[in-house]
C-alpha cells in the first residue's frame, strides 16, 4: 500500500461521511463536539488515572505517618517501661544481702509503739515471678488506736526498701476507740 492510496482512500473516508455537505454553522458544533471527544478519551486514559494513583499515594503516605508517629510513641513508652523496671531491680537489689522483712515490721512496730498490741506475726508463703520473689509478713494487731496505726503504716510503707502494705482489715474493737487489724506486708526480693 503507497502513500497515494492511502490518501485516496481517507479522501473517499472522508467524502462518506458527508462533512463537506455540512453548513458551517454545523461544521463549528462536529468540531466542538469532536474536541469534547478528544478532551473526554485524554481524561479518561490520562488524566483520571494520574490523580486517583496520586490520591492513593498520597493516602499510603498519609497512614505511613501516623503508623511511624505510633511506632515512635510505643518505643518511648518502652524505653520509659524499661527504664523504670531497671529502677525497681536497682531499689531490690538495694535491699542489701542482710534486709530481713521480718526484722523491719517488727522495728517499725517498735518505733510506733504498736509493738504491745501485735498478738502474731508470720510469714507468708512466698510467690514467685521470674527472677523476683515475694516476699510478705501478715501482722495482727488488737486494740490498737488510729493514731499509732497511722503511724504504723507511715513507717512500713517504704519506698526505699520496696517495702508495700499488700492489704489491710480493720475492725473497730467492741465499745472501746480502738481497732483490731490484719494487715499483709510485702516486699520484692531479688
Amino acid at each position: 500500500m503507497t502513500f497515494n492510496s492511502i490518501k485516496n482512500n481517507l479522501s473517499s473516508l472522508w467524502e462518506k461521511t458527508g462533512y463537506e455537505q455540512l453548513e458551517p454553522r454545523e461544521k463549528v458544533f462536529v468540531g466542538f463536539g469532536g474536541l469534547f471527544l478528544v478532551f473526554f478519551l485524554v481524561a479518561q486514559i490520562g488524566v483520571i488515572p494520574f490523580f486517583s494513583a496520586r490520591q492513593r499515594l498520597v493516602r499510603s503516605v498519609n497512614d505511613k505517618k501516623a503508623a511511624l508517629v505510633k511506632i515512635v510513641n510505643l518505643q518511648k513508652r518502652y524505653r520509659q517501661l524499661r527504664g523504670t523496671a531497671e529502677n525497681s531491680r536497682a531499689e531490690i537489689a538495694g535491699h542489701g544481702a542482710g534486709f530481713s522483712l521480718f526484722s523491719f515490721v517488727e522495728d517499725q512496730a517498735i518505733r510506733a509503739d504498736v509493738k504491745k498490741q501485735m498478738l502474731s506475726m508470720r510469714p507468708l508463703a512466698p510467690a514467685t515471678e521470674g527472677n523476683s520473689r515475694e516476699s510478705a509478713v501478715e501482722v495482727k494487731l488488737h486494740r490498737v488506736s488510729l493514731g499509732r496505726l497511722v503511724a504504723f503504716l507511715k513507717l512500713v510503707e517504704n519506698p526505699d526498701k520496696m517495702v508495700f502494705v499488700h492489704s489491710i482489715s480493720i475492725q473497730e474493737s467492741t465499745g472501746t476507740n480502738f481497732v483490731d487489724v490484719i494487715l499483709q506486708v510485702a516486699t520484692i526480693i531479688q
